[in-house]
């Protein structure tokens, strides 16, 4: 997820000057061998200035995307993780959207969403759905929803922004709680919004782990 413990400087690479220099230089090189060959009649190589399909663009520019460096107050701490998961929350209802369309059986008599944030608390954030009921089984072939059925509902924060991991080991600052709970009602809105207030079974939301409060939210209207 999230963390790296020390703390690392932004840097960004412009590649379009790089490319306009170089393109230039090749092309005087190509006008200096032409100009001012000692031996007329000695085949010489040439310098190749490259095709336009093979230049740089000269707005080219590689980011080097490093972490938030820890100093924000719980305010600030919030608002910031707030934004890097509403930046995927499209994403999420899609995929949330995508598993409401699934037919519930009857054997199915509630579900459970989990969020992971790994043995630490500091592991990119996953969501997983179980659901529960009678005659509970597994079978990994079948893509149906059934008693015993786990499924990961993708929620695209692999590649959330970082944090300094003082967020979230500092015991005074308590960042892993704030995130936690912050997580929690992101993915109870994200359920709501892709339409799972209706759901047919009963369903609620907790982090493992007991990060957080230790809470769960009701994800429907039949918990």
């Amino acid at each position: 997820m999230l963390m790296s413990g020390t703390f690392q400087r932004t840097e960004k690479y412009q590649f379009g000057a790089m490319a306009a220099f170089a393109h230039t230089f090749v092309r005087k090189m190509n006008n200096y061998c032409s100009n001012h060959s000692v031996e007329r009649d000695r085949p010489q190589a040439a310098l190749v200035v490259p095709s336009a399909s093979l230049r740089l663009p000269l707005t080219s520019t590689l980011a080097v995307q490093i972490m938030v460096p820890f100093g924000l107050s719980h305010e600030q701490f919030l608002s910031r993780y707030r934004r890097c998961l509403d930046k995927t929350a499209p994403r999420f209802i899609t995929e949330i959207r995508a598993l409401l369309s699934l037919a519930v059986p009857a054997t199915v008599k509630d579900a459970e969403v989990q969020i992971f944030m790994g043995d630490d608390g500091l592991d990119s954030p996953s969501t997983w759905i179980y659901f529960t009921g009678e005659n509970n089984k597994v079978d990994n072939s079948d893509l149906s929803v059934f008693p015993g059925r786990s499924k990961e509902i993708p929620c695209g924060l692999e590649n959330m922004e970082e944090f300094e991991e003082s967020y979230f080991t500092d015991e005074g600052f308590d960042g892993l709680t704030l995130a936690a709970n912050a997580l929690k009602a992101w993915v109870a809105e994200c359920w709501w919004k892709a339409g799972g207030w209706s759901y047919p079974i009963p369903v609620s939301v907790v982090v493992h782990d007991g990060f957080g409060d230790g809470k769960s939210i009701a994800l429907s209207e039949n918990r």
